[in-house]
């Protein structure tokens, strides 16, 4: 099948009373090269008749039906794995997108090269007595010029707190999803919590446009304002999926931080969700333990280093071909951040144990000491363990042969 250039992927459910005005927004663009990609997640209303009447009459659309209803996130990537268009955009079906809005954001995508363009959106409220529509713009995005990668627009982004977290203000790129193997967890809902963090990691080039091309109708019946405790369970699920991605990667001092406010947010109004909501009947789903692990780390001095590595320390370990750090826990994360904000590669990541270790950290492999078979004359071993095991870690990699070891301080 021949590429096009724009999918537009539309997951619908129970929304016959705005359904046609969300594809006529569409249909209405003035450009041309693009599909519509629309998931009917097994609408129980008048939803379907209307998808098929405009299949029908626009072969533009291409329609995709859920036996079962399986929620957003899952009706979305039904629409990722069907869309062929170059680019994707997300549009939820009782909202709109302005005029020219494809034609715009396809020819800057094109001239700037980007993964990603973030723009804004029109905030519209519905009075369901009088049917007057309210519109209020969404002024709160500042001019962020240029481009950038994901990583530096969203430190910008949350220093006003301002991250764009919708998936609906996002023109991707579908390559740079597919080869980052970025979609939207199944049944949980703040998916785009979830999503646009992975984008915003990712991403090499994005740019942000102050303008408005979304209408986001807000109406009591839509997911957005309905409140219960799955709400909570589904950020908890969120909270879960960043830390693991967050122990899993290097990132410098600022993006840490930038992380840790995106997280400290999430878990706010986690809290808030499971005091308005919860019960004694409500347990979650995924056990208390965790919880109470996610509240030490927050308290904690989770992001920060624990350890130090001298000035000395760090010009003699860049003098060295191979570098390997010995240990896979925090405090081994802790000698990565800081060898990487100096620009040191490391080459392996040392164990003596790797029955109960990770293969990879950081995307560094991780192998048994004894396996590890570099010139000793030019290498440097940096513990990455906490100070009780200082001791024996040394004289295991002097019985070794290692004659280079770095000790780095413990902070207290």
């Amino acid at each position: 099948m021949n590429q096009i250039n724009i999918s537009v992927i539309i997951p619908i459910y129970n929304v016959e009373f705005y359904l046609e005005e969300c594809l006529n927004s569409v249909l209405q663009q003035d450009y041309n090269d693009y599909e519509v990609i629309c998931v009917n997640d097994a609408s129980t209303d008048g939803s379907e008749i209307i998808l098929l009447n405009y299949a029908k009459k626009y072969e533009k659309i291409k329609t995709v039906n859920h036996k079962r209803n399986k929620g957003l996130s899952s009706a979305r990537n039904t629409g990722l794995k069907n869309a062929v268009g170059k680019y994707i955009v997300f549009i939820d079906s009782d909202d709109m997108i302005v005029e020219n809005t494809l034609t715009e954001l396809y020819n800057m995508a094109e001239s700037t090269n980007v993964d990603i363009i973030y723009f804004n959106m029109i905030n519209f409220y519905e009075d369901a007595e009088t049917s007057k529509k309210i519109y209020e713009d969404l002024k709160l995005y500042e001019e962020y010029t240029g481009i950038y990668s994901g990583k530096e627009l969203f430190c910008l982004q949350m220093d006003k707190h301002q991250v764009n977290i919708q998936a609906v203000r996002k023109f991707i790129r579908k390559d740079f999803l597919m080869e980052n193997e970025i979609k939207f967890y199944d049944g949980i809902l703040h998916e785009d919590v979830l999503f646009s963090f992975y984008c915003a990691m990712n991403a090499k080039r994005v740019i942000n446009i102050n303008k408005e091309y979304y209408m986001r109708r807000l109406r009591e019946g839509s997911i957005t304002h309905i409140h219960d405790f799955k709400r909570a369970q589904s950020l908890f699920v969120v909270m879960i999926q960043i830390l693991a991605y967050w122990s899993t990667h290097i990132f410098t001092m600022r993006e840490n931080q930038a992380i840790e406010h995106y997280f400290q947010n999430i878990y706010n109004d986690y809290k808030r969700y499971k005091s308005w909501f919860g019960s004694e009947k409500d347990k979650l789903e995924f056990g208390g333990y965790a919880e109470k692990t996610i509240y030490s780390m927050l308290h904690g001095s989770f992001i920060y280093n624990r350890i130090m590595l001298h000035e000395s320390q760090l010009k003699k370990i860049s003098k060295f071909k191979n570098v390997i750090v010995f240990g896979a826990g925090a405090a081994s994360m802790d000698v990565l951040n800081i060898l990487q904000e100096r620009n040191i590669k490391v080459n392996v990541i040392a164990v003596s144990d790797t029955l109960n270790n990770p293969k990879l950290l950081c995307g560094i492999k991780v192998d048994s000491i004894d396996h590890i078979m570099y010139d000793i004359r030019e290498t440097i071993v940096v513990i990455g363990v906490t100070v009780k095991y200082h001791a024996e870690i040394q004289r295991k990699l002097k019985q070794l042969g290692y004659d280079n070891i770095i000790v780095p301080v413990e902070i207290t």
